[in-house]
């Protein structure tokens, strides 16, 4: 069947119940794709990754529960998904500002994976995954088959065919997830903590010894930022630190661990960054602020004096 999709690169950006397609050649929003979930996420509760091929996106988030009898449970009717026209080739993910909701009463709270069909414009139905707390990060690894959700402090597996849920990877209490990237030349995936980076082996799924960043969590509920470069040798992590906690951009050396002097945006007034990019030819770092709504350019052939 023919894609509803137009043709041309698109960024898709999740929202608290919602994903808006946004064509990047004319800086066009789409029509939203509405998640099938109830109630609205605490802020910043939203991730999405689409595969390499195109065709699906993938959303991490929470659904309103409500316990239909004792050891069981059944989803609040969900919103119908929409149909929208769309093409299928990048993803970015953002947070809203959104005020956090609390569930009515006799709701919980049950972590989800949304699969999104970018022919179909679809919504799938949510798929239940285990762990408690904040969504904040979702990949899809190579070969699109398996992705990965974080739930709290758990890495969680699910198959993109079956949607059959893999054993949970644990990185430990007050390990919250705020951010996930693959490293492009490795089997390695770092989860961004408060505080640290965590390398897990995919191949095994085993976790290495924490990278401390001195990097608070965010005064923003919301992902911090964390990318690697196209050869898997650095990665970058903004957050906010130092004596004044100012918006900070900490580079680590992948091949020892070893982290390396940061910039930061002290000259321009209070940061708080939360994502990062790096850009397709590498030369440049894109940092979002999420205290002033701006992006901060950082060229990495001048990394200690970032432009204004």
């Amino acid at each position: 069947s023919s894609s509803l999709a137009p043709p041309g690169d698109v960024g898709y950006v999740v929202c608290p119940t919602a994903v808006t397609p946004v064509e990047l050649a004319t800086h066009t929003a789409e029509a939203a794709i509405h998640l099938p979930i109830s109630g609205t996420p605490v802020l910043g509760n939203f991730a999405i990754a689409t595969s390499a091929d195109g065709r699906w996106a993938y959303v991490v988030t929470s659904d309103g529960v409500i316990p239909s009898s004792p050891g069981s449970q059944t989803s609040v009717p969900p919103v119908t998904a929409g149909t929208t026209a769309v093409t299928t080739t990048a993803a970015s993910a953002a947070t809203s500002t959104v005020a956090p909701s609390t569930p009515p009463s006799g709701v919980t709270v049950q972590n989800v994976v949304i699969p999104i069909n970018l022919v179909t414009q679809q919504a799938e139905r949510p798929i239940r995954i285990p762990g408690q707390g904040g969504t904040h990060a979702i990949v899809v690894m190579p070969g699109g088959r398996t992705i990965l959700a974080a739930s709290g402090s758990t890495i969680v597996p699910v198959d993109a065919v079956t949607h059959q849920v893999g054993a949970p990877l644990d990185l430990g209490p007050g390990r919250t997830i705020f951010g996930m990237a693959l490293d492009p030349a490795s089997t390695i995936l770092y989860a961004l903590v408060a505080g640290a980076v965590v390398p897990v082996n995919t191949a095994n799924a085993t976790a290495g010894l924490p990278i401390p960043t001195g990097l608070s969590v965010s005064s923003v509920y919301s992902p911090h930022g964390i990318a690697v470069t196209a050869d898997g040798g650095t990665v970058y992590v903004v957050g906010q630190g130092g004596t004044d906690y100012g918006g900070r951009v900490l580079p680590i050396t992948t091949s020892t661990g070893a982290t390396q002097p940061t910039t930061g945006f002290d000259q321009f007034g209070i940061a708080d960054p939360a994502a990062i990019a790096v850009t397709p030819d590498g030369s440049m770092l894109l940092v979002v602020d999420s205290a002033d709504n701006w992006v901060n350019p950082v060229s990495l052939a001048a990394f200690s004096d970032p432009a204004t």
